[in-house]
């Protein structure tokens, strides 16, 4: 864990540019925090729990033919490795760039708080969950560069940022149709709409199963009798991704619902809210709330900027530490995340 907390320190430490006036300062520092956490997820060896199945699956993907039906995203940075250095620890950390990079290229265009929203990246989960879901992580990051076009209503290029997601994992194109629910206020119809889709989730685990299985065409079925989609998620994950959500109906006079980002970022994180409860029996569906509850990298700064400062400041202090507990919680009790290994040790 020691590697972990050095690496949530120097995160800390560098966000702390991000706060002077000074641009070459917060440029540096900006950067700084980029190679960090590329270079501790890129340089790992066998942490996470899929890591020796993408490890011996490194040679097969690099020499497949590139075809739609054949996740060519993965494909192509397989074959930009090998062309590089042949050897799977080239794949793993191309792919973290990609993922870290697609998410901080985001963050810098449109969070209200730059380093807070760096240290949401690190303590909600988005980084370290790269470890496990390598490939959906990296189609997360790039469904977060079509934030504009989710809040400015621009379906044609939300829909082709959920195709070029789904050439890492074909389940981003669930996300195409949560376009739709994105515009507007929440509503009494929206509330509504959303109860549906909840009660669908909670209750029709067996016809999304089945829906998964269809769309991944063959590609890592899961079992209807398998742990992963029988296993019931940690109460405390579902309470911290349900936060955010709460926080805004405490303050929801507050806020300015003209604005095209915030309404966007409310609407997703009460979507997220309503997922993760509705699919906490399933630790394989809320896997789908990586897409959603990475958006809560902006939201929650958004929610705590239009605060008096005293009222920040003390919500800001209770979110890190509550969040941070969550984090190191999380790697903590995973059995293929506790101990780090750098790629040198194999």
């Amino acid at each position: 864990m020691s590697t972990y907390f050095i690496t949530i320190g120097l995160v800390g430490f560098f966000c702390l540019g991000q706060r002077t006036n000074n641009n070459k300062i917060k440029k540096f520092s900006f950067i700084m925090c980029i190679l960090i956490l590329i270079l501790i997820a890129g340089l790992r060896y066998q942490v996470g729990r899929d890591y020796s199945a993408y490890a011996s699956g490194f040679y097969d993907y690099a020499h497949t033919p590139i075809s739609i039906l054949n996740q060519p995203g993965i494909v192509i940075v397989a074959r930009i490795a090998n062309l590089i250095y042949p050897d799977y620890a080239t794949w793993f950390f191309i792919m973290s760039m990609l993922t870290v990079l697609t998410a901080f290229i985001v963050i810098k265009k449109y969070s209200v708080d730059i380093p807070s929203s760096i240290m949401l990246y690190v303590f909600l989960g988005c980084w370290h969950f790269s470890f496990n879901l390598v490939k959906q992580c990296a189609a997360s990051g790039i469904l977060l560069l079509g934030f504009s076009f989710l809040s400015k209503r621009k379906l044609a290029k939300w829909v082709i940022i959920c195709i070029i997601a789904s050439s890492f994992h074909v389940t981003a194109l669930l996300m195409i149709p949560v376009y739709f629910l994105m515009n507007g206020q929440m509503n009494r119809k929206k509330l509504i709409i959303f109860a549906v889709i909840g009660i669908i989730v909670m209750f029709g685990y067996d016809y999304l199963f089945s829906i998964a299985n269809m769309i991944k065409m063959g590609r890592g079925i899961i079992s209807l009798s398998s742990d992963t989609r029988n296993s019931s998620v940690n109460i405390l994950r579902v309470i911290v991704n349900c936060s955010p959500s709460l926080l805004f109906i405490l303050y929801k006079k507050i806020y300015d619902y003209e604005n095209d980002e915030f309404r966007m970022l409310s609407n997703m994180s009460a979507f997220n809210t309503v997922l993760n409860i509705a699919a906490m029996n399933s630790i394989y569906l809320t896997r789908f709330c990586i897409y959603t509850n990475a958006f809560n990298i902006f939201f929650i700064p958004s929610l705590l900027k239009p605060l008096k400062r005293d009222n920040r400041l003390s919500w800001k202090t209770i979110i890190y530490i509550l969040y941070f507990v969550f984090w190191a919680y999380d790697l903590y009790k995973g059995s293929t995340t506790v101990v780090f290994h750098w790629i040198f040790e194999r």
